[in-house]
């Protein structure tokens, strides 16, 4: 695993903001990966987080904001 500190501290940087973050890059360039070092980072400062797959079959359901309002409040403890 190659840690992305960089990259990774700028998309900190601007998470309690109002803006709207996208990450955008080729195929393959490691958007899922970056996102998934950014969960682990919250995670280990004891922060809640949600990961949600959307190509995985249990998530194909989900098709509407409300369906995805209501899966999320379903999961929280």
């Amino acid at each position: 695993m190659i840690a992305r500190d960089s990259y990774l501290n700028q998309m900190i940087k601007y998470l309690d903001t109002e803006f709207i973050k996208v990450i955008t890059g080729v195929r393959r360039s490691g958007k899922s990966f970056l996102l998934k070092l950014l969960k682990e980072r919250l995670t280990d400062q004891n922060k809640q987080v949600m990961y949600l797959n959307f190509e995985h079959p249990d998530t194909f359901s989900i098709q509407t904001s409300e369906k995805l309002y209501s899966y999320i409040v379903e999961k929280i403890d």
